[in-house]
Parts: C-alpha cells; structure tokens; sequence
C-alpha cells in the first residue's frame, strides 16, 4: 500500500485491542458505530458495501470470513495476556492479517482498501497518522489547528451517539486549513468516493 506499512499496523494494533467486537469469534459486519474509528483492514471486508467496492470474488470473500473469525479469537486471547506477552502476540496477528492482504487481494485492491480505510477513518486521519501529515506537508499551525479541532470532535463524539454529519462538518473544517495544492493532495489520497451503507440512515453521502 502507497503509505508503507506502519499505518496499517497502527490501524491494526487499534481494531484488535480497542474493538468492542474483538472478543467475538465470527464474522459479523463491522457496525457503523465505527465510522470515523481507525479499524483494521481486515476488518473493514467484514462489510459488504466494502467488499462490494474493492471488488471481492465469492472465494475470496469467503476466505476473508475465514480470517476474521481467526482474528476475533486470536484477539481474544491477547486481551488475556500482559507485556511483553501481549507486544509479541499483537505484533503476530498484525503479521498474520498483512500476510493475507499480501495473498488474497490484488495489487488495484489492496490500494483501493487502503482509500477506503482512509475514508472509512475520516478527516481526523490527516493528524492522526504521521505519514499522512508528512505527506501532505501541514505546517506547524495547522498540526495545532488540526490537533484542536479533531480532539474537540472526539469530546463531542464521546459525550452523545454517533452521528455522521458530524464527520461531514469536520471533513469540511479540515478541508478549510489545507491549501490548495494540500487539498489536492489529500483528495488524491482518498481516491475515488467510497459510500458506506448505514443502516437506518440510507446512504451516507461520500466520505470526502
């Protein structure tokens, strides 16, 4: 994928150990609760509006079920152990879900995942993850700007139920502190739109 590995493994690390769903073992659709969450790639093919975008096959779809069943009980089990343990256990599930993006997915899927998992974790991505920033070369100021604004969404988030217009008016907020030379650096990034299916709210417009 476009931005190396450690990303995805921060991603990784996230989903497995901060995931309400891991220490469940099947394959159920990742819920919507987790928009704007930073969530394994793995994860992600557990839903069907995802699976449908990147263009999965049955097979592989099937063995993507697979995969997630294992990561829900080999996360369980980690939740379980302590230090040193627990670094050397996480690191092995992180490999193991690499290896299988490696094997299943095509060179045009895998980067097509990477795009939506980006639009799947939202605006708070640009300050979240370090390679994003450096790649979009944000200045000083707008790492605090960005910083400020993306904690007091957090707060937000955390003090009421979800709701995606708030990630909407907060892309929207980002967008405004980029240049425009960033702006279309980070569009770039994304990729083409991808529309996450919500249940109970219709389509969702795309995460831009």
């Amino acid at each position: 994928m476009r931005h190396g590995a450690t990303p995805i493994l921060a991603a990784l690390l996230i989903g497995v150990a901060m995931s309400p769903r891991a220490c469940r073992a099947d394959p159920q659709p990742l819920p919507d609760s987790r928009l704007g969450i930073p969530t394994a790639p793995l994860l992600l093919l557990s839903r069907p509006d995802v699976r449908a975008d990147i263009g999965l096959d049955p097979k592989q779809a099937e063995a993507a079920e697979r995969a997630i069943t294992e990561l829900y009980a080999r996360a369980s089990s980690v939740k379980q152990m302590k230090g040193k343990q627990a670094s050397v256990a996480r690191r092995e599930v992180n490999d193991a879900m690499l290896r299988w993006l490696q094997t299943w997915l095509t060179d045009a899927q895998r980067s097509r995942l990477e795009q939506v998992e980006l639009q799947w974790e939202g605006p708070s991505v640009v300050i979240r993850r370090e390679a994003v920033a450096r790649a979009l070369d944000l200045s000083q100021t707008q790492r605090e700007t960005l910083r400020r604004l993306v904690d007091e969404h957090q707060r937000r988030r955390d003090q009421g139920p979800y709701q995606w217009s708030a990630e909407h008016e907060l892309a929207q907020r980002v967008l405004s502190i980029l240049s425009e030379p960033q702006r279309r650096r980070w569009k770039a990034m994304l990729g083409r739109p991808f529309t996450p299916q919500l249940a109970g709210a219709g389509t969702a417009p795309p995460r831009r």
